[in-house]
């Protein structure tokens, strides 16, 4: 083995494997559904804009009704919630907030007739069923929009309830949210290993 290489300890390995998996369960806990990790939800919660809806509109519909005025068509805009609720120049609404059925966007990604049906089946981008009931209980549920996550201030979560019986497991608040994804998946933690010593491993002859 070159004299540069160096052997990590086995327990160094484990400790490092927590220390990553402790600094994901932080940025899962603390960032407050920002949409590059969606926390689980109840299936019949109503969706969030940035979380479910704006992945859906971002790449499926900005193309043709997105912020670039030049490339807009029929005057729809659905980045803003002001202009995706103004009138068309069919005289329509592409959104009619509590009313999917009266909300035009949902007529046209449902439709049949190839020359109606939005996105254009030539460019590949169809929804699918579970986009499309996304949108449509979003709509039922008020279509409010959110600011780019960006621009939202980080708030801190409350720790998820957990059951009793773990409580000597969970130590601090990350290991709420660990225990609560186990719990949700009918798992349960490992038992607490018993501190690790350090290793007596020669070190490498140069």
């Amino acid at each position: 083995m070159p004299a540069t290489e160096m052997v990590t300890p086995r327990w160094m390995r484990g400790r490092c494997a927590l220390a990553c998996l402790a600094a994901t369960a932080s940025v899962v806990a603390f960032s407050g559904g920002f949409g590059a990790a969606p926390a689980p939800t109840e299936p019949d919660a109503a969706p969030r804009f940035n979380r479910d809806v704006r992945p859906i509109l971002s790449n499926h519909c900005y193309q043709c009704h997105g912020p670039d005025s030049a490339a807009r068509k029929a005057g729809l805009r659905l980045d803003r919630r002001e202009d995706a609720l103004a009138a068309l120049e069919s005289g329509l609404h592409a959104i009619v907030p509590g009313d999917a059925e009266s909300s035009a966007i949902l007529a046209r990604v449902t439709h049949a007739d190839p020359e109606q049906a939005m996105p254009p089946p030539e460019i590949g981008k169809d929804l699918r069923p579970e986009q499309i009931d996304t949108l449509r209980r979003w709509i039922e549920s008020g279509a409010e929009y959110e600011p780019h996550w960006s621009f939202v201030p980080p708030v801190r979560p409350a720790a998820p309830e957990v059951s009793a019986a773990n409580t000597t497991w969970r130590t601090n608040p990350i290991d709420r949210f660990i225990l609560a994804t186990l719990e949700a998946e009918r798992l349960e933690p490992s038992p607490r290993a018993n501190a690790p010593r350090p290793s007596s491993a020669a070190p490498a002859s140069t």
